[in-house]
């Protein structure tokens, strides 16, 4: 379905400030008297992410009378196949992140062993462990239905100065890499509690997902400039302006390191939907960095980051 350059541009900025601006606004709910506190606020978190991540694209994709299309997943879901080649690298890389801080089996559960009561897994309460289900689900669902309605809406949002898909890749998402492993690298010898390792762990596993992704991008696709760089700008400023505090809050570098691992992630998901036949590949991609414990992970509101 066609849609007119300013109703692409106006969705595009719904829902980028519905991530960013949201994520303030929750920030400030939060803080008043009246907000509950205990285990009752975070109950309250997946519904969070629910109003700021997954309904706003829904409702932007539906107004314009688009389904599945709005979030460049109105193709063959052939593309999943593919997906799950694309994750080992997270998926390996999360694994030993876990093994660091736990058993073998309480590895496995990721960035769910934040909601367990115990230190293993015989020891995991199972009720906080669906909320940590419901969390991280509502986190991947709204992350795959934001970044595709950002990624179709920049397509004819902005000026369209095209390149080949893979340039685009190879440039911005290596580029990106290079400049989180920087900024991580200085940030793990200016602070012990960031060990080397996970920095260079990190960062190799996102090489080797671009590695993989360029393999699935034929060389004659071509895309715009604006649809590849959009998305992930938006990611790096969600988490400058929230985890950072703004250009001159107290952890600018960190949020820079964040943002420039995100950034790269999005340019992943980017490139992979305009190749239209590997859009799918993206939901795969997405609920493996909500689960893995990395640094390599796209924004959610209202709490931005999931932690590494």
């Amino acid at each position: 379905m066609w849609i007119s350059t300013e109703d692409a541009r106006s969705d595009f900025i719904l829902g980028a400030a519905a991530l960013v601006f949201g994520t303030m606004v929750a920030e400030f709910v939060f803080r008043l008297p009246f907000y509950p506190s205990g285990s009752l606020a975070i109950w309250l978190l997946p519904v969070w992410v629910v109003l700021l991540m997954v309904l706003p694209p829904r409702f932007l994709g539906r107004n314009r009378g688009q389904e599945l299309e709005a979030f460049g997943l109105g193709t063959d879901r052939a593309g999943l196949s593919n997906g799950i080649l694309l994750v080992v690298p997270l998926v390996v890389a999360g694994y030993v992140r876990g093994l660091s801080g736990g058993d073998v089996l309480s590895a496995a559960l990721g960035r769910l062993r934040g909601f367990s009561s115990g230190p293993s897994i015989a020891q995991t309460n199972l009720v906080n462990l669906t909320l940590g289900v419901l969390v991280l689900g509502a986190a991947a669902v709204g992350s795959v239905l934001l970044f595709g309605l950002l990624t179709t809406r920049a397509r004819d949002a902005f000026r369209a100065t095209e390149m080949p898909l893979l340039e685009a890749l190879r440039t911005y998402a290596i580029g990106a890499v290079a400049v989180g492993t920087v900024l991580g690298l200085l940030i793990a010898l200016a602070d012990s509690s960031t060990p080397l390792w996970t920095v260079l762990l990190d960062s190799g596993s996102m090489v080797i997902v671009i590695l993989v992704a360029d393999r699935m991008v034929d060389t004659k696709d071509r895309t715009t400039r604006a649809t590849i760089l959009a998305p992930a700008i938006t990611a790096l400023i969600a988490f400058v302006f929230a985890l950072g505090g703004g250009l001159f809050g107290p952890n600018l570098a960190v949020s820079l390191y964040r943002g420039a691992m995100s950034a790269a992630l999005a340019v992943v998901l980017a490139v992979l939907l305009e190749t239209r036949r590997g859009a799918w590949a993206i939901v795969p991609l997405v609920a493996v960095t909500v689960w893995a414990p990395t640094c390599a992970t796209l924004p959610v509101a209202p709490f931005i980051s999931l932690g590494c």
